[in-house]
């Protein structure tokens, strides 16, 4: 997704604010900044990581994952990931 693109999931639209980078002692982040809207009005931010360890070259995601009730009984999740 480009920055400022959306992305439409169901009832869901994803719009990509920002990325940023940090280096930390062991690895360096990417971090997307993600807000989500539902029926015209902003309802949250995601922020999914990936990691770059430089000491063995390995990659990790790190997951935004948001679960509630949305008047029914059947628990909803919306998840995003850096990849």
């Amino acid at each position: 997704m480009q920055l400022g693109g959306t992305m439409e999931i169901g009832p869901y639209k994803l719009l990509l604010q920002s990325f940023d980078s940090k280096p930390e002692p062991n690895y360096t982040s990417q971090r997307m900044i993600v807000e989500v809207w539902r029926n015209d009005k902003p309802l949250m931010m995601l922020y999914p990581e990936r990691r770059f360890f430089q000491s063995n070259g390995h990659t990790s995601s790190r997951t935004e994952v948001v679960a509630w009730p949305i008047h029914s009984s059947t628990p909803r999740s919306l998840a995003t990931v850096a990849g």
